[in-house]
């Protein structure tokens, strides 16, 4: 972020030299006093953001932070934004910007459906397929293949006695005389799933690195550079 700062110097009682590098401060100053306001402008357009994209959540916008960075070690004044200590959520807050997820380990996402028991704090999370397994058992759950022309691979189900037939149509079922199997659908296998863009960080930063300039100028002519 570059701006312009004309300044005007006479000297009077001091060295060009002493003069040069009191000036250069003085500019300094300017940069680094402008890069706070911005820091600040950004963190509240980028919890705002948040914010709106989740309103039920008052703690998920104070998770992100940030600091204006002073010159040191040779780099220029900065704006530092990052998540605060201890809050993984740099993660969840990525994914919501139109990302795709795949799976990691698998060959499929297990995308939870409502039948499935809630965990965790106040019960806001659905268990995962292992999740289930482990306190129902390893056989709780079994593999129903999709439909041909379906955008799922399959489904994890749990069996019952009674509810909506998802083998009919099986050659040989009712011929023979058994009762077709009955599941629960629990889980939705698919091969990636496409978030919505609910976040829109990008135009945010864009606006503000337009803003920078603005800000150091204004802080310039505070300190009469």
């Amino acid at each position: 972020m570059m701006a312009r700062i004309r300044a005007t110097m006479t000297v009077s009682g001091m060295s060009a030299s002493t003069a040069i590098e009191a000036q250069g401060r003085r500019q300094l100053a300017a940069i680094e006093a402008g890069m706070e306001g911005v820091t600040e402008g950004v963190l509240l357009d980028l919890r705002q953001n948040i914010r709106d994209a989740f309103p039920r959540s008052s703690r998920l916008p104070t998770t992100i932070t940030g600091e204006a960075r002073g010159a040191e070690r040779g780099l220029p004044p900065a704006a530092l934004i990052y998540p605060r200590r201890g809050a993984n959520v740099a993660e969840l807050l990525e994914s919501h910007t139109g990302a795709t997820i795949t799976p990691r380990g698998g060959k499929a996402l297990a995308i939870p459906l409502r039948g499935v028991p809630r965990i965790g704090y106040q019960r806001r999370r659905q268990m995962t397929p292992e999740q289930y397994r482990a306190t129902f058992g390893r056989d709780s759950l079994h593999f129903v293949p999709a439909r041909p022309g379906s955008k799922a691979l399959g489904y994890l189900a749990a069996t019952r006695k009674a509810g909506r037939d998802f083998t009919r149509g099986k050659p040989g079922t009712r011929r023979s005389g058994r009762q077709p199997k009955r599941y629960d659908l629990l889980f939705v296998l698919v091969r990636a799933v496409v978030l919505p863009a609910r976040l829109k960080p990008l135009p945010i930063i864009e606006k503000w690195v337009e803003l920078a300039p603005v800000y150091i100028e204004r802080a310039a002519a505070l300190i009469g550079e």
